[in-house]
């Protein structure tokens, strides 16, 4: 398992190089199919620290990639905190996953705050949907969207107002005609 600092480094370079692609999502998940190593569970995880590989671990720490052994994730979740930035959250699960949320809009703007949508995890999830369904469909409409995901031809229509609004998607062409483009920045 990478260390909880190289995993932060390497979130960070993504956003750096791909931030077209990062600004269109409102969360990141990044998932290890190793999982954890033995002996961490999600009640004991961030407190106690178990190297899953003791000579790469302690060859990443001579060399200075890694500051401190065992802080990581503390670090990680202090930093996010400094910087106004919600937690990530961390599961363990037979994989190892770290979810990041991004906490504004292109525009500057914090995501859904508004519009019926209050920033929830929901929210998230609905956002995603819709995109997924966007970029395989771009001339799905409201009713295909609210088909395909299970949520309500409303609330469909509110989030997708508020995605609009974010700059996330724009409608190219006529209501009936035109197609759904995600915006790249």
């Amino acid at each position: 398992m990478l260390s909880a600092t190289a995993l932060f480094v390497a979130v960070l370079t993504l956003q750096n190089r791909l931030r077209d692609q990062w600004e269109m999502f409102s969360l990141v998940s990044i998932t290890n199919p190793g999982g954890a190593p033995k002996g961490i569970t999600n009640e004991n995880f961030g407190s106690i620290s178990v190297a899953r590989n003791p000579i790469i671990a302690s060859l990443l720490h001579r060399i200075r990639y890694i500051e401190r052994m065992g802080t990581g994730i503390t670090r990680m979740k202090q930093a996010m905190e400094n910087a106004g930035l919600e937690v990530p959250v961390f599961a363990i699960d037979g994989y190892f996953r770290v979810t990041f949320k991004r906490a504004f809009s292109m525009n500057g703007d914090k995501i859904g705050t508004e519009n019926g949508t209050d920033g929830t995890e929901k929210d998230y999830d609905r956002i995603l949907q819709i995109k997924n369904i966007l970029m395989n469909e771009p001339k799905a409409t409201l009713d295909v969207i609210s088909s395909r995901t299970g949520i309500a031809r409303r609330t469909v229509a509110r989030v997708v107002k508020k995605m609009r609004q974010e700059g996330l998607i724009r409608r190219i062409g006529a209501a009936k005609t035109g197609h759904w483009e995600i915006s790249n920045g």
